[in-house]
This record gives structure tokens, C-alpha cells and sequence, in this order.
């Protein structure tokens, strides 16, 4: 009892320093300062400093060190101005009381495979030179800590008996450089001013080692031999204006690398309400221990017995009590709940009796969070998967159908409870026709939930589709769309990935004329067991054999008819597993020297390679005979009498798979007339999230363009935003297509698309806050959205589901 108001002092003071520190409030003063510092940027400084890169950029060079492996690159990029991605570094504060802007600046270059595989870099302590304009800046790429790890071992002592003894052991920790950024002396003049370094946002690349070494002199050893990294890794290098926001926020008292000016005052109010709370918690414990001892000891307070009595009667008398003055029994037992699910049901069910929305909700919804998290499961699985199949088997009836009785039509919950309750995919089928019905059509629902699927997800909504309303998705599509709209919809959310790439396939070889280049996209960049299920797929749909179809086209003709026929016969099981790369690179060697090409043994090489064979042979072809294959190939078969079209099929197949992806997408933006759409169409659908930043990063890497841009400058109308939406993360996607059910002048809040975007996506809800707040220009939240376009017990039943954030421990096996 004494500890407990011990601690009940120390809750009081710290509640009373919390206040206190709420009413000095000192994040306002900072804060002030960091939009001051925005408004500087945004007014003049921005201009100034982006002008003075207008037509030139600074001299660069680097001198690597002298251990670095021989032939250590020292080739650095052409800068890029960046005004977004690496420019735009955000203040650690979440908080949404300082300015916000978007005239992000910096030059950026690269070094390409600084750090490469089979090339030593530097060691801990050598630095590397770097040169720019009239700056000279040493510094270090590598790095290697080496740990101590104390453990113990058994062994037998001299008398035969367990003694245990020290045995520690050594790791290694080996880290790579980067990523090195630079702060100006001066915002403007005329080229490159004083440098200095800016390390808070350095990155170092850690490479994992799990060698147990036995000595402190092994370890050491073993950093010096782990100098040679497992992949490429290139050093990124950033110069940014000294008054620049980001850069300015470092200097404001103590904000420091962290740029966060520290809690609100509301903030450390609720900190000493909460220090109070507890206080009044350890008043109560306090009392309570002070009781048992009493009960215990049997020592009673002053006048006990008489206000006893007086309160609470005599306590031998069992009789019923009345409800006045002060208590009275319960007639009816407390009901007792054997586990929480049964309480969940039990007060589903009461609510559902009263009829009244709100209990409704909080029963179904709100108050199942806590429950969902302890058994490590999303709430919306939990909601569906436990709380439905029990609801029905403690005997209150089918939930959704008791639902629907009570909550008239016409009111959205219904729509929302609906969408709780009903599997995914059946419940997008359902959306998906309601956008499709009547006149018109609403466009945006159906690319923000086509251009998102997985492979594994598009049979899915198919068969719910044709489930619940008896005719395929693919015929509404037909009947509901046109033009390339209805194209990129078809491939990417009604057909797999082997028929759409059969159906491509089809409309490059069908009617007048052959699109070689489709065909070359498709077979340079299928992998072995997508070609085997597309060539499949095309027999399935036409009764063909794509082979035998494309040998038969007159523009398929020599060396360029083999090697597309060697491509197309591509099966998973042929891939070489153990590839003999000298002598692969003897039979490439022997077929490029001397009179003429032997093109049947380079397709013979090549065919069943996956790419990263082909990269590896590559590699050890330009180390074997020190020149580069692609451009010895790319040499051989150039000529007037040599194909096009087998030349550029082998470039492709010795190309990066996301770069030359990259590139047939560029190529297709460089149409004679027009963009060549089932280039683009053909070369972004289908791809995992994974994939597609790896493609957007390649092409941002070669044409200094970000993909997203040069579709929206190219490509219009719901077609622009169905590319788009298969190129931008989902998250982004679903925040757009939320932010697009706005009310308008003549419009209200869409309320079934908000329904369609915020359902079902539990897992995506964090990501989803901070796209729709990109999408916003940092200006809006999506909880404020939620408050501004909706009301009532609707708009806090979505602000809960859009506040939502899963459990730490959830992953996709804990599902039921």
C-alpha cells in the first residue's frame, strides 16, 4: 500500500511537469521558424537555386583507392535535377501543424557498380577521392565491425568431471558506402560553391555474414576478405541547396538528423492526463491492499460497523433490497461468457434486438479490434471467417440476412456492413457490376480493382462474377467499354498472364502484315514456364500452334524465323541447370570469328538460359576474351544483308530484363504516328508490385524520365489513368480512386465507391494514409477526407476502418 502511493506522488508530478510543458508549448517556436524557412524556399530561393543548374552542371571525377580491385569503375553518371524521388526528403515529425511543399530540388549522378562482384573495394580505413567543380572530398566506402560474442561450453576436467569453460567466438559485420550527400555554401551564383557534407541521410549497405570466427585476428581477416560485395551495389551521390527547408530544419534547436520539433501541447496534455489516471489507478490499488490487510488482520477503520449498517442494512438479511437509497440485488445472474467470441456474438445479437445503428456498429465493429489482434488475425478476416461462423452456430441466426432486416436499404451502413460480412472477390464482383450498371459506367472503380489484381487473384473474381450473375466478366467488359481502355482491362484483370500474352501474340500475327516487334517483347521477356503456359494458352484459344503460326508469316523468314521458333519452344524443364559457361563461351568465341556467323550455335546457346545465366555468361565472356558479347554479336549480325529482327532478339535476350523492358517501353512512347499501345499494354500488365519498381527504376536509370510522367504526357483519358494505375504502387491507386469519390458542384460523396476502396484492405491501410496524403500534396489526410465528405455514424464507421492498423504480429498464414 505504501509503494503504491509512493508511486501515486510520482504520477502527480510527472502529470504536473506535462502540464506545465503543455502550457510553455515549445514546438509552436519551432515550428514558426521551419514555415518560415518553407515560405524563403518557395518564394525566392527555389528559383534562385534551380536557376543556377538551368543550362550547366558541375565538373565530377573520382580516384578510387589503391586497394580497390583492379578495373574498379570510376565512370560517374551525368547528373539528373531531381525535382522529386531522392529530392524529396520528408521531416522525420509527422505532424500536420508545419507548411508543406513541393519545390524539391537537388542534382543527383551515380556511379554505376562502384561496389562490384568479383572487384574489391576499398579497405576501412583508405579514402576515396572525389572532384567536384573545386571541391576535393575524401571519404571512406567500407566499413566492418567485429563482434564478441561470450558463450560457455562443457567439457571434462582432468578428475573426468563437467567443467564449463569460456569459448567465445568472432562475427563480422562488412558494410558498403552508398549513398554520399552534400550541402552548398551558397544558394546561388554561378556554379558549384563549397561543399560540405550532410551524413543524416547517408545509407550504408550492411552484407550479411554469418561466419562464426574463432579468433579476434580471424575476424579481422575476415573483413578484409569480405571487401568483394555478393552484388553490384552503385554509390549515389546528392548536392542540395543550404537553403533548402529539409537542410534548414536540422539547425532549429535540437531537431537535429531526426527533423522533428517534439510533441504538441496537446500532446503533453494528454501525457499528464494520463500521469493523473494513473495516479487516481495507484490511489485505488493503494486502498484496495490497505482492505486485504484489514479483511486479513481484522483491525477496522473509525465507525466502521455504524456507517456499514447505515449504507448496506444488516448483512444477514437475505431479502431482496429495493432500488432506493442506495442499492439492490440483481434479480436476474450476471451472464458469464466461457470465451470472448461468445460475448462478441451475445452482444451482436442484443443490438440487433434494439434495432438502433450505432450499437449495431459497435458491436460488429468497433469493439472487435482488440480481440481481432489477440488472435493475431486482420479484423475484417476475423469479422467474416470467426465472428459469422459463430454467430450461426451459438444459434442467433444468420448475421447478414438479421442485418438486413434491420437496417433499411437506403442507408449506407447497410452497404458497409454488407461489404464486412462478404467474401472479397464476391463482394468486388458485385461492385464491378453496379459500376457497370445502367447508363454509363463508372470508370474509376473498374481500373482501380482490375489494374490491381494478383496472378493468382483474376480466376477468382472471374468465377465470383460468373457465380452470382451467371455470365463471365470478360462479356461486361466487352459490352460496357471500348477503344484501348477496354484493352488494357481485358488483359490485366479479365485474362492471366499466358492468355493475354496469347492474345497478343494473336493480334501481332492475324490480318495484314506481321508486329515482329511484339512478337520479340514477348519472347525476350517471358521467362521459360510463362512461355510454355502462353503457347499452351494459344493452342486453347485458336486451336493453333503459335510456333507453326509464326514460322508461316513471310516477314519471319532466315535467322530471325529460328531464333523466335527456339524462344517459343521455351519449357521449364530444359533450363540448364548446370550450365558449362566455358564451353558456351568457346562455341560464341568460335561462331563470331573468322568469315561469316554461325547463327544456329549462338540460338543453340542461348535458348535455354534464364537470364541469369545469360547475364553470368556474359560476364565470363567479357573476362574470357576482354571484349563485350553484346556488342560483338551486335557487330557480326549488322549488315545489309543480315536481320533486323534476329539481331535485335539476341540484344534483348543480353539485356537487364527490366532495363530492355524499359527500353521496348520508351520504344513504344516513339510510335511513327502514335504511341504503340499493345507495346505498352503488353509490356506493364502482369507484373508483381516487386517488378514493376524494379521496371520504373530502370526506366527512370536510362531515359532520365519517371514511366508514370511519360504515360500522362502521352497516353489521355481512362486510358492514361488504367496504365498508370498498373504502373504506381496500389496503395497510390486505391488513394486516387478514393480521393475521386469526392462531392463536386452538382455531385454528392460517391459513398459506394468510399465502401468498394476502404473495404478489404486492412493489410494496405497503413501505406494507403500515406499515398492519400502524397496524392493530397500533403495538404489533407485521409481521416480528414473521411470527416469532410461524410457524416454521422457512416463517417465514423469508415474513419475507424480507415484508422485501422494491422497487428504486429499478423502474417498471411495466421488466416483461418
Amino acid at each position: 500500500s505504501v509503494v503504491m502511493f509512493v508511486l501515486a506522488i510520482g504520477f502527480l508530478i510527472a502529470g504536473a511537469v506535462s502540464m506545465q510543458s503543455a502550457a510553455d508549448d515549445p514546438r509552436t517556436p519551432r515550428v514558426k521558424t521551419y514555415d518560415g524557412y518553407v515560405d524563403a524556399w518557395q518564394d525566392t530561393h527555389f528559383d534562385e537555386y534551380s536557376g543556377k543548374y538551368a543550362s550547366t552542371t558541375p565538373t565530377i571525377s573520382v580516384a578510387r583507392g589503391a586497394s580497390a580491385g583492379s578495373g574498379s569503375t570510376t565512370t560517374v553518371s551525368a547528373w539528373t535535377k531531381l525535382e522529386a524521388g531522392l529530392a524529396d526528403i520528408g521531416l522525420k515529425d509527422s505532424r500536420s501543424d508545419y507548411k508543406r511543399h513541393n519545390k524539391h530540388f537537388a542534382l543527383y549522378t551515380n556511379i554505376v557498380n562502384f561496389h562490384a562482384t568479383g572487384k574489391r573495394s576499398e579497405k576501412k580505413n583508405e579514402d576515396v577521392t572525389l572532384t567536384i567543380g573545386s571541391n576535393t572530398i575524401k571519404f571512406h566506402v567500407t566499413d566492418c565491425d567485429v563482434t564478441k560474442v561470450n558463450r560457455k561450453k562443457t567439457v571434462k576436467n582432468a578428475k573426468g568431471e563437467d567443467v564449463e569453460v569460456d569459448d567465445p567466438y568472432w562475427t563480422v559485420k562488412p558494410m558498403f558506402f552508398t549513398r554520399i550527400n552534400f550541402v552548398e555554401s551558397d544558394n546561388g551564383g554561378s556554379g558549384v560553391s563549397t561543399l560540405r557534407r550532410e551524413t543524416c541521410d547517408d545509407v550504408w549497405w550492411q552484407v550479411p555474414d554469418s561466419t562464426k570466427y574463432t579468433s579476434s585476428t580471424a575476424a579481422a581477416n575476415g573483413c578484409t576478405t569480405n571487401l568483394n560485395p555478393p552484388t553490384n551495389k552503385a554509390l549515389e551521390i546528392v548536392i542540395r541547396s543550404p537553403m533548402d527547408p529539409v537542410i534548414k530544419a536540422m539547425s532549429i534547436d535540437d531537431t537535429g538528423c531526426e527533423r522533428d520539433f517534439g510533441p504538441t501541447a496537446e500532446e503533453f496534455r494528454t501525457r499528464g492526463v494520463i500521469f493523473y489516471s494513473f495516479m487516481g489507478v495507484s490511489l485505488l490499488v493503494s486502498f484496495i491492499l490497505l482492505e486485504l490487510s484489514r479483511a486479513k488482520h481484522g483491525w477496522k477503520y473509525p465507525l466502521q460497523v455504524e456507517i456499514s449498517w447505515c449504507i448496506f442494512g444488516d448483512p444477514n438479511d437475505f431479502r431482496e433490497r429495493q432500488t432506493f437509497p442506495f442499492c439492490c440485488y440483481r434479480i436476474d445472474p450476471p451472464k458469464v461468457f466461457d470465451t470472448p467470441i461468445e460475448k462478441i456474438c451475445y452482444d451482436i445479437s442484443e443490438a440487433l434486438k434494439d434495432g438502433k445503428t450505432k450499437e449495431i456498429m459497435g458491436a460488429l465493429l468497433y469493439d472487435i479490434t482488440a480481440e481481432a489482434n489477440n488472435e493475431g488475425m486482420l479484423r475484417d478476416e476475423y469479422i467474416r471467417e470467426i465472428v459469422v461462423e459463430e454467430f450461426n452456430r451459438l444459434g442467433y441466426g444468420d448475421l447478414r440476412a438479421k442485418i438486413a432486416d434491420k437496417i433499411p436499404k437506403a442507408n449506407p451502413l447497410r452497404d458497409l456492413l454488407d461489404a464486412l460480412l462478404t467474401e472479397r472477390f464476391d463482394f468486388e464482383a458485385q461492385v464491378l457490376h453496379r459500376a457497370m450498371k445502367g447508363w454509363g459506367c463508372d470508370e474509376d472503380t473498374l481500373t482501380t480493382i482490375l489494374c490491381t489484381l494478383d496472378e493468382a487473384d483474376i480466376f477468382k473474381l472471374q468465377n465470383a462474377y460468373s457465380s452470382r450473375f451467371e455470365k463471365s466478366l470478360e462479356r461486361a467488359m466487352l459490352s460496357e467499354t471500348e477503344g484501348k481502355y477496354k484493352r488494357v482491362l481485358l488483359l490485366a484483370g479479365c485474362d492471366g498472364v499466358a492468355e493475354a500474352y496469347a492474345k497478343v501474340c494473336r493480334s501481332a500475327i492475324e490480318g495484314a502484315g506481321t508486329d515482329c516487334k511484339a512478337l520479340i517483347r514477348l519472347m525476350v521477356t517471358c521467362t521459360h514456364q510463362v512461355m510454355y503456359d502462353t503457347r499452351k494458352a494459344y493452342g486453347r484459344l485458336y486451336n493453333l500452334d503459335l510456333a507453326r503460326d509464326m514460322a508461316g508469316e513471310w516477314a519471319i523468314s532466315g535467322d530471325f524465323k529460328n531464333i523466335l521458333c527456339a524462344l517459343v519452344k521455351k519449357h521449364p524443364d530444359n533450363i540448364e541447370t548446370d550450365p558449362d559457361y566455358e564451353a558456351d563461351i568457346k562455341i560464341l568465341h568460335d561462331a563470331v570469328e573468322g568469315l561469316g556467323t554461325d547463327e544456329d550455335a549462338i540460338i543453340g546457346v542461348l535458348r535455354n538460359k534464364t537470364e541469369e545465366q545469360l547475364q553470368m555468361l556474359q560476364r565470363k565472356y567479357d573476362a574470357t576474351h576482354c571484349e563485350d558479347l553484346k556488342l560483338r554479336l551486335k557487330s557480326e549480325t549488322t549488315g545489309l544483308f543480315e536481320s533486323a529482327g534476329f539481331r535485335n532478339t539476341l540484344m534483348g535476350l543480353l539485356t537487364n530484363r527490366e532495363e530492355q523492358i524499359a527500353f521496348y517501353l520508351k520504344e513504344a512512347f516513339e510510335g511513327w504516328f502514335s504511341n504503340d499501345d499493345w507495346g505498352l499494354i503488353s509490356m506493364l500488365v502482369h507484373r508483381t508490385p516487386e517488378e514493376m519498381e524494379l521496371i520504373r527504376n530502370a526506366y527512370t536509370r536510362l531515359h532520365g524520365k519517371d514511366l508514370i510522367a511519360d504515360i500522362r504526357k502521352n497516353c489521355k483519358g481512362d486510358y492514361e489513368k488504367a496504365l498508370v494505375a498498373l504502373v504506381a504502387p496500389r496503395a497510390r491507386t486505391y488513394a486516387r480512386g478514393i480521393k475521386a469519390t469526392a462531392k463536386g458542384w452538382i455531385s454528392s460523396t460517391n459513398k459506394s465507391g468510399l465502401i468498394a476502396l476502404l473495404t478489404h484492405k486492412d493489410m494496405l491501410m497503413n501505406s494507403i494514409r500515406v499515398e492519400f496524403q502524397k496524392e493530397s500534396k500533403g495538404g489533407t489526410h485521409l481521416i480528414q477526407f473521411l470527416r469532410r465528405e461524410c457524416s454521422g455514424e457512416f463517417e465514423r464507421a469508415l474513419v475507424n476502418i480507415a484508422e485501422y492498423t494491422p497487428p504486429a504480429s499478423y502474417t498471411a498464414s495466421n488466416a483461418v
